[in-house]
């Protein structure tokens, strides 16, 4: 078996390194397109666009193992079912699943690295890489809008800032945390703020304080609030961090900091779910590509190409879906980041146990009646949530038409039994005479 290990993991190989190749120059390409307009028009020297691209490798591996270990798997069994090497090793007892092991070490051994990698180098790099981006757009004097960024300044003060405008010196949606009093933080927050040399001038904010428990005690609301910083907005430029130029830690305590604020930590704890979601990507792509490659026609590894194509949109796709779908509310932070695990798993888990144990017609479709199903669910839950916050919204105005409804209806009824009885007398009266 330890002949079969290497001679599979040397078929594997040759794709998973071209696949990291190509995906690499196609990455750089696009970065570079990106930043044409600020190179050129800066005269940006070749080795600090060098620096930031390599800055930029650790970030770009995260995302192209995924891609590589579904090629390589793909383009490498496939070529092996069509030269009949897959059925040779399953006449002889060696079962599909079996095949599949150094494929699916692979994965997770790709896994591990890519964790670590966007743990323990990825923010690292990212936040140097974004820095040197960050100053090229300042020499240039464009606005610089950066959202979701967190400073760590001095007097044991953290800063996030949504956006900010260096052009016009506005600064907008504004909490800064005063971790210098008690266990937990004194929150400031403010609409809008504009700054000077040491000064941020804070606008339409309140002031939150805490006790020991984490209970409010008091919060007051300002107009015009004068903030001694101690900090350039420009060194702020530098020092700022995204979700992703945090670690898992960092990330925790600034969610934790927040919480205990009352603010909300809905974005943050999807992006914190997905640096433990997205290294599974290896894993998941290999399992949905060892048994799909199977399934490819005979003619030829284009198909096997097409399919690994397939697969990278359907698991992507579902990344940014179920991220915006968390993000909104619509569904939990868990699932909107679990999702393409879950979805794509249970599909090559599926496909998996087709290759072994060939499901007739009939299991097919009894399975796929109960995909159809899980789907109605799925989107019937959706849409709930869907109408179920517009409800929400609208409910205020929704009662009072009822209620202007009911009284009208209670009124004309009223007015009605009253002309009903008043018929009644006249009727008597008349009947007497």
């Amino acid at each position: 078996m330890k002949l079969l290990d290497k001679y599979l993991i040397k078929e594997l190989a040759g794709p998973f390194f071209f696949a990291i190749l190509g995906f690499l120059v196609f990455m750089i390409s696009h970065i570079l397109f990106l930043l044409t307009d600020v190179i050129v028009n800066k005269n940006i020297p070749f080795g600090v666009i060098a620096r930031m691209m390599l800055l930029r490798m650790p970030a770009i591996m995260v995302l192209t193992f995924p891609v590589a270990i579904l090629f390589g798997t793909v383009l490498s069994i496939s070529g092996m079912v069509a030269s009949n090497e897959i059925t040779a090793l399953r006449s002889i007892g060696i079962s599909f699943p079996r095949i599949m092991v150094p494929f699916l070490v692979v994965g997770i051994l790709l896994s591990v690295i890519t964790f670590v990698t966007n743990e323990k180098v990825v923010p690292w790099a990212s936040h140097r890489s974004e820095n040197i981006i960050r100053s090229m757009i300042l020499k240039q004097q464009v606005p610089l809008i950066q959202s979701n960024v967190f400073q760590k300044g001095p007097n044991n003060q953290t800063f996030y800032v949504q956006l900010v405008d260096e052009e016009h010196k506005r600064l907008q949606n504004i909490m800064i945390f005063d971790l210098n009093e008690g266990d937990f933080p004194k929150v400031i927050t403010a609409k809008e703020a504009t700054w000077d040399d040491k000064c941020w001038y804070l606008t339409n904010g309140t002031i939150h304080k805490f006790d020991k428990e984490g209970r409010l005690l008091w919060q007051a609301n300002f107009n015009d609030f004068k903030l001694q910083v101690d900090i350039d907005v420009k060194e702020f430029f530098a020092g700022q961090k995204t979700p992703q130029e945090m670690t898992t830690e960092e990330l925790k305590k600034q969610i934790d900091r927040m919480v205990a604020s009352g603010q909300n930590t809905r974005e943050f704890e999807v992006d914190y779910q997905i640096k433990f979601s997205l290294p599974l990507a290896s894993l998941i792509t290999a399992l949905v590509g060892a048994p799909l490659s199977v399934k490819a026609p005979r003619s030829g590894k284009m198909m096997g190409i097409a399919y690994s194509f397939g697969v990278i949109f359907v698991y992507y796709n579902l990344m940014s879906i179920g991220r915006a779908f968390a993000r909104n509310g619509i569904v939990p932070p868990e699932v909107g980041a679990w999702c393409p695990v879950i979805v794509v798993g249970t599909i090559g888990i599926l496909l998996l146990f087709n290759v072994e144990y060939s499901f007739d017609k009939k299991s097919l479709l009894f399975l796929l009646t109960i995909l159809k199903e899980k789907i109605n669910k799925i989107k019937k839950f959706i849409r709930n949530k869907i109408t179920g916050r517009f409800i929400k919204e609208s409910s205020p105005s929704l009662h009072k038409d009822n209620e202007l409804r009911i009284s009208d209806y209670t009124e004309l009824s009223i007015n009605h039994f009253k002309n009903e009885e008043a018929f009644c007398i006249e009727s008597s009266k008349n009947q007497n005479n």
